[in-house]
């Protein structure tokens, strides 16, 4: 989870393209790129990269063998981040739609190349994407104005029983992309976890030898 989590920190320079065209937030101390980002990014980074498995009860595995495939795995980020610079610089409405673009590349390159996650994606994305919408719920009725932040531009003013729907939208891309991420660029599977004391119990062995001695 840590490891996740520090690697999300650097979403958080994405504002420097969502700021003013998707939302406006109001920062400490007025900077570009708030504190705020930065452990919103920390956050949202463990929280989808556990979420499934913590659910589910598994743990990761590591898959022997991984490194001969862990080159190819690392062109995943690689190209989503490619993707979403392309998609921006073609000029798309709106650069969220430019990161829904990138995300679903991401998943589809993450399927391709280990087309055993697709399910664990399907659960990640679904358990991610519920959690955030409630917490986007709880945050709007904490903090009302905070609806007013987002601009939405050439986009519908979208919100789902007041919450920023578009955003709650991009809540199932990242945990699409990002519930597997881990397992994929390090080479794990999620299995279930071994409760303590619970083991099959050792058939008794009969053996010829033990029948009882007859007294002399």
């Amino acid at each position: 989870m840590f490891i996740m989590s520090v690697c999300a920190l650097p979403l958080a320079l994405f504002d420097l393209v969502f700021v003013p065209a998707y939302w406006e937030p109001i920062t400490l101390f007025h900077i570009p790129v708030g504190i705020e980002g930065f452990l919103f990014s920390f956050s949202v980074g463990g929280i989808a990269a556990v979420i499934y498995a913590e659910l589910t009860k598994r743990t990761p595995r590591h898959i022997h063998a991984w490194r001969a495939s862990a080159k190819h795995a690392l062109w995943v980020p690689v190209l989503t981040f490619t993707t979403f610079v392309v998609a921006y610089a073609l000029k798309v409405p709106n650069p969220e739609i430019a990161a829904y673009i990138a995300a679903a590349v991401g998943v589809a390159l993450t399927i391709y190349l280990r087309p055993d996650l697709a399910q664990n994606i399907l659960y990640g994305t679904l358990a991610f994407g519920v959690v955030y919408f409630a917490c986007l719920k709880i945050w709007v009725l904490l903090f009302s104005g905070a609806q007013e932040w987002f601009v939405f531009q050439n986009m519908p003013k979208l919100f789902i029983w007041g919450v920023p729907g578009w955003e709650a939208i991009f809540g199932f891309f990242f945990g699409a992309f990002w519930s597997n991420l881990y397992e994929l660029l390090f080479g794990y599977r999620l299995v279930p976890v071994r409760v303590p004391g619970k083991f099959k119990p050792e058939k008794t062995r009969t053996h010829s030898t033990d029948k009882k001695r007859s007294p002399k």
